[in-house]
């Protein structure tokens, strides 16, 4: 076996052109059927934030983003799909203006992490 690994492209590198990359997590509020959901201020205020930490980010140099449910506490073992489908439709609002690779993580949700990244094509 050889340790020449000049040749050798990580996964990191293919995607991020670097080995240890920076990837910034955007931490979306309460969604709609979680406890803390701000029904007030509804979907707006959610797209809201997450338009200026994206523009925050972005210009900071990061090399990733994370898309995460982390206003969802306390987090569940099971829900329904409406924080789901609330999560792409806001990720999904802010397609146009992402120029970084992006994923999406749901904290207490399993598979569901999955699909929101599917119906999103993220690219992370």
């Amino acid at each position: 076996m050889s340790n020449d690994t000049s040749d050798h492209v990580s996964i990191l590198e293919s995607l991020f052109g670097r080995s240890r990359p920076v990837i910034a997590m955007m931490h979306l509020l309460p969604l709609p059927g979680r406890p803390l959901y701000d029904s007030v201020g509804g979907m707006r205020a959610i797209v809201d934030a997450l338009r200026r930490d994206l523009d925050i980010l972005q210009e900071s140099g990061v090399d990733g983003l994370m898309f995460c449910n982390e206003g969802d506490r306390p987090y569940p073992l099971h829900t329904d799909r409406a924080p789901i489908a609330a999560m792409a439709a806001a990720i999904g609002e802010l397609r146009p203006y992402i120029r970084l690779p992006y994923g999406c993580n749901c904290c207490g949700q399993g598979c569901a992490c999955q699909l929101c990244a599917r119906s999103l094509h993220g690219r992370l």
